[in-house]
C-alpha cells in the first residue's frame, strides 16, 4: 500500500511569524493539550550554519543573522537616518522576526506510521543533499517530533535565503537567492508571477528527490501531489497548534508580570512598617543647636528609610510604565486564545465531517455493488454530490493556509 509524502513550507501564519520555540520545546508544555512531556526525550533536534555556543535554536538563529546580515542592516539603517525615514530603522531582532525576512519553516511527513528513526534518516540523507545543490537556502535547524500524540510523525525545518545587495553584502532574499543560483520558473517565456517563478521550480525539484529518498528506503510512495484544494490537514494542525502556543505563551509572560507587580507591592507595603517605627523617634534640639533624643542606631535606621524611599519612589515610576504596557498586551492575548479556541472548533468539525464522509462512501460502494444495473446512475449521481461538498469543505480549510 503506498503512503504520501508531504513537504509543506511558510514563514507566518495569522498570530505572527512561526517561533522557534515550537520546535526545541522552549515554552511551558504545559500549558498545551497536545505534546505529552514523557515522549518528548525522544524528539531529534540539530543546527546548522556555524557553532556560535546557542542553547536554544532561537538564540542560533539570532546569531546567524548577526554574523550574516548584521553589516547590510546596518548600511540600510544609517540609509534611513540620512533619509530622515528613522521609523523604519530596525534592530537585528527586529529584523529576524519580520514576516519578510523571517526564516522559513518547512513541515515534512511520510504516512501516519512510519518508524520516526526512518523519517530522520531520511530528512538527513536530503537536507545535505539540499545543502549542496542549493547552498543560498541555508538551514538553520531541525527538530523531530513524536511527542504529539494525536499528530503522525513529523520534521520542522528552518532555514533562511540569503542573496546580495548592490555592494555584494549577504541580505535575506528569496528571490535574490535563487536567481543568483541560476533557479528559472517552470516556464521562462512567460511573464514572472505568482503562478510562474523560480521557488515553484525549486520546491518541484525538492519534492521530488524528497520522495526518490523515501523509495531508495524501500517506501511505496503516492508520486503525484494533492490538489491545492486538498492539501493534508497536517499543516492546518500545526497552524492550530501555533496559535495555542502563542496564546499560552502571551498568557504565560502576563502572569509573571503580575506576580513581579505582587512582589513590589508586598515591598511597599514593608517600607510602610518601617514607616510606623520611625513615627517613634522624638528628636529634641537643645539650645546651642544640637539634636538629642535620638541614637546612632536610629540615626542609621532614618538614612535607610530614605534610601528605600527613593529606591521605592522609582520603582513606582517603572511599574506604572510596566502596567500600561501590560494593559495594552491583554486584548491581542484574548485574540490569540479566542483565535485558537475557534481553530480547534474548526479541527473537530472537520475530524466529525471526514467520518461522516467515509461511512458515507462506503455505505454507496457497499449498495453499488449490489444494485441492480438500471440504479448504478443513481448511486453515480449521489458520489458526485458528495464529491462536490468535500471539495466546497476542503475549500473552507484553505482559509488556513499560507
Amino acid at each position: 500500500m503506498s503512503i504520501r509524502a508531504s513537504t509543506h513550507n511558510g514563514r507566518a501564519g495569522k498570530s505572527g511569524a512561526y517561533s522557534a520555540k515550537h520546535n526545541d520545546r522552549q515554552f511551558d508544555t504545559s500549558t498545551t493539550n497536545h505534546i505529552d512531556p514523557t515522549l518528548t526525550p525522544q524528539n531529534k533536534n540539530v543546527r546548522f550554519g556555524g557553532d556560535y555556543g546557542a542553547t536554544t535554536n532561537e538564540a542560533h538563529e539570532l546569531a546567524f543573522y548577526q554574523n550574516h546580515f548584521g553589516e547590510s542592516l546596518e548600511r540600510k539603517n544609517i540609509g534611513y537616518k540620512a533619509k530622515g525615514k528613522a521609523g523604519q530603522i530596525k534592530t537585528m531582532e527586529q529584523y529576524y522576526r519580520s514576516i519578510k525576512s523571517c526564516p522559513e519553516e518547512t513541515l515534512y511527513t511520510v504516512g501516519k506510521d512510519i518508524d520516526p528513526q526512518l523519517l530522520w534518516e531520511i530528512y538527513r540523507e536530503h537536507q545535505e543533499w539540499k545543502s549542496r545543490e542549493f547552498p543560498q537556502c541555508q538551514t538553520l535547524d531541525a527538530a523531530l517530533h513524536v511527542d504529539e500524540p494525536n499528530a503522525m510523525p513529523h520534521i520542522h525545518e528552518r532555514s533562511v535565503w540569503i542573496g546580495h545587495d548592490a555592494q555584494g553584502k549577504e541580505v535575506v532574499g528569496q528571490a535574490k537567492a535563487l536567481a543568483e543560483m541560476g533557479v528559472l520558473p517552470p516556464d521562462p517565456g512567460k511573464k514572472y508571477g505568482k503562478y510562474n517563478n523560480a521557488k515553484q521550480t525549486y520546491t518541484q525539484i525538492c519534492r521530488a528527490h524528497f520522495i526518490e529518498v523515501c523509495q531508495e528506503h524501500g517506501l511505496e510512495i503516492e508520486v503525484e501531489p494533492l490538489p491545492p484544494d486538498k492539501v493534508g490537514l497536517e499543516l492546518i494542525e500545526y497552524k492550530i497548534q501555533h496559535a495555542q502556543e502563542r496564546a499560552a505563551e502571551a498568557t504565560h509572560q502576563a502572569q509573571k508580570a503580575v506576580k513581579a507587580a505582587q512582589s513590589r507591592v508586598d515591598a511597599f507595603q514593608a517600607i510602610e512598617g518601617d514607616i510606623a517605627d520611625l513615627e517613634g523617634i522624638q528628636p529634641q534640639k537643645t539650645l546651642t543647636g544640637a539634636i538629642r533624643g535620638i541614637s546612632m542606631g536610629q540615626v542609621e535606621q532614618l538614612k535607610a528609610a530614605a534610601i528605600r524611599g527613593v529606591v521605592a519612589e522609582q520603582e513606582v515610576r517603572e511599574l506604572k510604565v510596566e502596567n500600561r504596557q501590560l494593559r495594552s498586551r491583554l486584548p491581542s492575548t484574548r485574540e490569540k486564545l479566542k483565535e485558537a479556541q475557534e481553530l480547534e472548533k474548526l479541527r473537530h468539525e472537520n475530524r466529525v465531517l471526514r467520518e461522516r464522509v467515509r461511512r458515507l462512501e462506503s455505505a454507496l460502494d457497499f449498495l453499488c455493488e449490489r444494485l441492480p444495473e438500471p440504479l448504478q446512475p443513481l448511486i453515480s449521481k449521489v458520489k458526485e454530490i458528495l464529491t462536490g461538498r468535500k471539495k466546497k469543505e476542503n475549500l473552507k480549510q484553505r482559509g488556513f493556509e499560507r
